[in-house]
């Protein structure tokens, strides 16, 4: 794997120094390669080249891996420390050190995940990277578990077992939610939730808790990875709102690592709108913040520490035996 890994870095750096982006779109994940292409044409647009010269070969260390038994989930992290002389030649032949730094040569530390990708005509399986976190923000790769196999993975089976059972114990097809019971909504909305979860089991709070824990894996691993998670939980235009807040041309977008569901509080229930839903509030511990897509620079939040933050989500009852809540909205909700 650590060949594996040193090879990938070694072409991307020369694909990067040469633009060849072509190239760059083999070795690298669809999203990653949309933020690149943006910053490649950033770069086009000022007359300016960013120039990347590896000063040998970088060390690499195996930090996590997820092998569940999908092909397409295999995921690999490494720990990459590397020495580049990495500078900017302006369209005036200037050159100019990377921000932050007063050298052209830099020791960059940085966590890769390298996914597995099949290129057609090719019978060799290649690695590409689909993720870069910077040191700080991917600290949480240290602490991630192991999944080796699929017997590994415990608390997904046991979350599995969870829905399985709720939709097991669902109401029969074309029964109105709403007319089950003459619950009082002004009431404390968890109760609420508890008391109709005793004829349709998919409104008890732990399945809240297991589809609000899968959504939020989903929208950090879609930040710059696959995003089929999130889209099969979420409808399209939340999709959009969620990695790219109150930005509905995409300029900028939100960037969360190693996100930690803290507390959910269901803060009202809604049984009689069509589909039902109940309105969340998640309070997330992690490292959140918004960047320009095409420059990088933060915009808000910080890269720097982990904090505390909110999100409210209304997930909206579905047919879908496997996810029985999607994602409807991610507006601010109604208080009970």
């Amino acid at each position: 794997m650590r060949q594996h890994a040193v090879a990938v870095w070694l072409d991307i750096q020369s694909a990067w120094d040469a633009r060849d982006r072509r190239r760059l779109k083999q070795l690298v994940g669809p999203e990653l390669w949309a933020e690149w292409n943006r910053r490649l044409r950033d770069l086009d647009h000022k007359g300016w080249h960013n120039r990347v010269e590896p000063m040998g070969a970088p060390r690499i260390e195996y930090v996590g891996l997820h092998h569940g038994g999908d092909r397409a989930e295999d995921r690999v992290v490494v720990a990459v420390e590397a020495r580049v002389r990495d500078y900017v030649v302006t369209a005036i032949g200037e050159r100019i050190a990377r921000q932050g730094n007063s050298s052209q040569i830099i020791d960059t530390f940085q966590y890769w995940t390298l996914a597995k990708r099949d290129r057609r005509g090719d019978p060799k399986e290649r690695w590409i990277l689909v993720s870069i976190e910077e040191a700080a923000e991917g600290e949480h790769e240290l602490t991630e578990p192991i999944i080796a196999a699929a017997e590994y993975e415990v608390d997904k089976m046991r979350d599995d077992a969870l829905v399985e059972g709720a939709v097991a114990n669902a109401v029969p097809a074309g029964t109105k939610i709403g007319e089950l019971a003459d619950l009082d909504f002004d009431a404390d909305a968890r109760q609420a939730a508890n008391d109709l979860s005793l004829a349709d089991a998919r409104f008890a709070p732990d399945i809240l808790e297991v589809t609000a824990r899968r959504a939020v894996d989903a929208w950090a691993k879609a930040i710059d990875g696959d995003r089929r998670d999130l889209e099969h939980i979420s409808d399209r235009l939340v999709v959009g709102e969620l990695l790219h807040p109150d930005d509905p041309i995409g300029k900028t977008r939100v960037v969360v690592r190693g996100p930690q569901v803290r507390k959910i509080r269901i803060v009202s229930l809604d049984s009689k709108s069509d589909p039902p839903a109940m309105h969340l509030e998640i309070e997330l511990e992690g490292r959140r913040y918004i960047e320009d897509r095409d420059t990088r620079a933060v915009v808000s939040g910080t890269r720097a520490h982990r904090a505390r933050f909110t999100e409210h989500w209304t997930m909206g009852l579905s047919d879908d035996e496997h996810h029985p809540w999607r994602i409807v909205s991610v507006a601010a909700a109604p208080r009970a």
